[in-house]
């Protein structure tokens, strides 16, 4: 639903909504399936990509990307200010973290005191 959304896309089960979501450049065609696209410009040249998942206000501008078949989601622009998060669940007493400062969030073990006894003022 939009002007020239999945504009030139062959590919099956996509859902697109904004002015040329889903779209590519012209005369290219895309085979991507089970794609959603929401917003002006959303996964714009993205479209041959399978099970993902953009919400833009323009080509550059992504709040959200997410990739249906293995459950990663980034929040953010992307590059910038991104926060990238695990696909799955983490194991029993782990915690997120970033190690890196990329934005990139990993399940590891807790930093720290273990136990309140090991805390000090």
């Amino acid at each position: 639903m939009g002007t020239s959304a999945l504009v030139a896309n062959n590919g099956n089960n996509n859902t697109a909504v904004g002015w040329n979501a889903g779209a590519t450049a012209q005369g290219s065609f895309t085979t991507g399936n089970g794609n959603v696209f929401l917003g002006n410009k959303a996964g714009y040249d993205k479209a041959g990509d399978n099970n993902q998942l953009y919400i833009s206000n323009s080509q550059t501008q992504n709040l959200i990307v997410g990739n249906f078949s293995s459950g990663a989601l980034t929040l953010g622009k992307d590059g910038t200010n991104a926060i990238s998060l695990p696909a799955g669940p983490g194991a029993a007493g782990t915690v997120l973290q970033n190690t890196t400062g990329d934005g990139q969030l990993n399940w590891g073990a807790p930093a720290g005191a273990d136990a309140l006894d090991d805390l000090t003022d």
